[in-house]
């Protein structure tokens, strides 16, 4: 039942997460996912660790429903923001001549770290229960600190302009404030020329009509 529930909410979410990342900055979504796993990790360590009967875990119903509740919170975090997100910013980050060796290392990084923490993770809770949950609570906040200081906001810009953004150093904190360098605005002039006319000044057409 409980896998049932949790597969359920990862589908569910992941849809959601499609609508994140066409609508809302990478940033944000990206430190808010992260400081929202990093607190429930807490909480799955702490009442894992202290609340649940883990000789028989049916004694402590109420923490058992925690657990499964904030197991479902963390999904759901995880399946809007980093989950899809994260491959969106690593396919952006890179330039054009490195971006397939650099995506190839990535995903090697993935698959790798995920064999690490599966053959691990036994061995680890057998020492240390449910404050296993500490370790991946302190990389989600080194991830907010990570997307705060160094990732640049992606969100409607073109793989060109992130790699200018890249090669200028565009601070990450304003960066969704950067504007391509060339396309500001210029002032209009429309307003002073048709003030002129009403006002009767000579503009440049005015004075050859009459001279005509």
């Amino acid at each position: 039942m409980t896998q049932i529930i949790l597969g359920s909410v990862n589908v569910a979410c992941t849809i959601v997460g499609l609508w994140i990342v066409k609508n809302c900055g990478r940033r944000k979504a990206l430190m808010a996912g992260a400081a929202w796993m990093m607190m429930c990790f807490l909480v799955y360590s702490f009442v894992g660790h202290f609340a649940l009967d883990q000789v028989n875990p049916q004694n402590s119903p109420a923490a058992g429903a925690v657990l499964i509740t904030f197991s479902c919170l963390f999904i759901a975090a995880f399946a809007t923001t980093w989950g899809p997100l994260v491959w969106t910013v690593v396919a952006e980050l890179y330039p054009a001549r490195y971006r397939a060796p650099a995506m190839a290392v990535a995903t090697a990084s993935n698959w790798f770290w995920n064999f690490m923490l599966s053959f691990f993770t036994r061995f680890i809770t057998d020492a240390i229960d449910y404050l296993y949950g500490l370790v991946f609570a302190g990389c989600c906040g080194v991830l907010v600190f990570v997307v705060f200081f160094f990732v640049v906001e992606s969100k409607d810009r073109t793989l060109e302009e992130i790699d200018t953004m890249y090669m200028l150093h565009v601070n990450p904190i304003t960066s969704h404030k950067w504007q391509v360098p060339g396309t500001e605005k210029a002032p209009s002039t429309s307003g002073s020329d048709t003030q002129h006319a009403e006002e009767g000044v000579a503009t440049p057409v005015n004075r050859k009509t009459e001279q005509l």
